[in-house]
């Protein structure tokens, strides 16, 4: 499954000649750099991963472990029945009579 089979000794020739005997450990060497500096990007791309993991993790357990005030119902307050205009039966009708009453006694005074 893994050993070296016709496919990949063919793979191998052709880079060979392709690039020749003295650019292939330079090629070997850019390679390898590669692979290192994506292994070490994926590596620091995990641990900010679990970084933010941890931090929601604590705020999770934080926010379940503070106590929470208790919630004090509000009761609502009774509607007062709106007043409407004054009648004629009103204290306003009185006042109005009392003015009347007031200026026909003056108008009365002053006639006589």
């Amino acid at each position: 499954m893994f050993g070296i089979s016709g496919e990949h000794i063919l793979v191998l020739l052709v880079i060979l000649l392709i690039f020749g005997p003295k650019r292939l450990p330079d090629l070997g060497h850019s390679i390898g750099r590669t692979l290192k500096n994506f292994k070490d990007g994926m590596s620091s791309h995990h641990d900010a991963q679990d970084k933010i993991a941890e931090r929601e993790r604590l705020e999770a357990k934080a926010a379940a472990a503070s106590p929470v005030a208790p919630v004090t119902p509000v009761t609502p307050v009774a509607a007062t029945p709106v007043s409407t205009a004054p009648t004629a039966e009103g204290p306003a009708t009185d006042a109005a009579q009392a003015t009347a009453q007031a200026l026909g006694q003056a108008n009365s005074d002053n006639k006589s």
